[in-house]
């Protein structure tokens, strides 16, 4: 019983982890941090899955800061 449920686990974090990777490609920031906050809640002391959340919200702030950059300069000239 304590394997199976092991093995379920494992599935739910490989397709947690899957979608994480397909709202990367998406372009989907938002619904990829989501996405990547669930795998931690899921395995909290799994290193890829705080991996995952992080870079997500490099991506936000970036996406961010490049829009008032690009504003800046456009009021700027």
């Amino acid at each position: 019983m304590l394997f199976e449920r092991e093995r379920l686990n494992q599935l739910r974090l490989y397709a947690v982890d899957s979608l994480v990777d397909e709202l990367t490609r998406q372009g989907s920031p938002a619904l990829d941090l989501e996405a990547a906050h669930a795998s931690v809640r899921i395995e909290p002391l799994r290193e890829s899955a705080h991996r995952a959340a992080h870079p997500s919200e490099d991506n936000v702030v970036a996406g961010s800061s490049s829009r008032r950059f690009t504003h800046s300069d456009a009021v700027g000239s």
